[in-house]
């Protein structure tokens, strides 16, 4: 890569890192490719400082998607909501973020009724989660946040979902996956940004305990 550009030189990391990625976790047998891709070398003409931090700014973008990829790729048996906030609390504990969560209890306390509806017909738990990186130092910062659907999955509850789009209604916590993947890489790449993820967990389901179409229900 002969390039004076670190945009070009961190996009040409980011690439290779994703451009390899596959999701095989469940893959056996001969379902599992013959040829893997275990290894890729980048080639840069630069060795300054500058070219080493983008091509180590791109990685770690990368591994950001790759675990929001994981996530969505997740079957929802597996993925359950707290699975899910459990994705986020053991990234606060590897990055020292700051990390709450919300259990049903906790829900119903604060009275977060609306989402709590989405939840009544599943047998699952839901979960809050706010998830925040800041940086080191007492600077004054600027601060975003993300907010991301998280339904492991949306089954449509009583307005159920057409059987042809049913089997992809696992991705709709793509949301939620993203937002953990953005604060995880503001955290590695320290930004002097405070970053802010907040999502709900829950699947929505078709219980016996599932809201109607058409009821009055109390927000928060």
């Amino acid at each position: 890569l002969s390039t004076d550009d670190d945009d070009a030189i961190r996009a040409a990391s980011e690439g290779l890192r994703g451009g390899a990625y596959r999701y095989l976790t469940y893959l056996t047998g001969d379902r599992l490719p013959k040829k893997q891709l275990e290894h890729g070398t980048l080639v840069v003409h630069r060795k300054d400082a500058a070219a080493k931090a983008a091509l180590e700014a791109g990685e770690i973008l990368a591994d950001a998607i790759v675990l929001a990829r994981d996530l969505v790729n997740a079957p929802p048996n597996d993925l359950t909501p707290t699975a899910l906030a459990d994705v986020a609390k053991d990234a606060s504990t590897k990055f020292g973020l700051d990390f709450k969560q919300w259990d049903k209890k906790g829900l119903e306390k604060l009275g977060m009724n609306l989402f709590l509806a989405v939840n009544r017909g599943s047998a699952e738990e839901p979960r809050m989660v706010h998830l925040v990186y800041k940086p080191g130092g007492n600077q004054k910062t600027k601060k975003v946040a993300f907010v991301g659907k998280g339904l492991t999955f949306d089954s449509g509850g009583l307005c159920i979902k057409p059987a042809a789009s049913m089997i992809d209604m696992k991705c709709d916590m793509a949301g939620a996956a993203v937002t953990i993947g953005i604060v995880l890489a503001a955290a590695r790449l320290n930004l002097p940004i405070e970053v802010h993820a907040l999502f709900g967990a829950t699947e929505n389901m078709t219980g016996d305990s599932a809201y109607r179409p058409g009821p009055a229900i109390t927000s928060y």
